[in-house]
């Protein structure tokens, strides 16, 4: 697995466990990030980036419902 790949499954494996919500929203913003930085590859197979283009928006409607910016 590609060592970027692998730090995004790691992080979201990472939510599993109890932590503050500062720590945890800051893990789900990198998350976010990584997923935004997928999306606008341009070396990356289209429908690749069009899935990380909807998992980035996905997290950003959650974020948007529960009024965290």
């Amino acid at each position: 697995m590609i060592p970027y790949m692998a730090s995004i499954r790691d992080t979201q494996k990472s939510l599993e466990f109890a932590m503050d919500s500062k720590a945890k929203m800051k893990r789900i913003k990198y998350l976010q990030a990584r997923y935004k930085d997928i999306a606008e590859c341009s070396h990356i197979n289209e429908s690749i980036c069009l899935r990380a283009s909807i998992i980035y928006m996905s997290i950003q409607e959650a974020l948007d419902e529960l009024q965290i910016y």
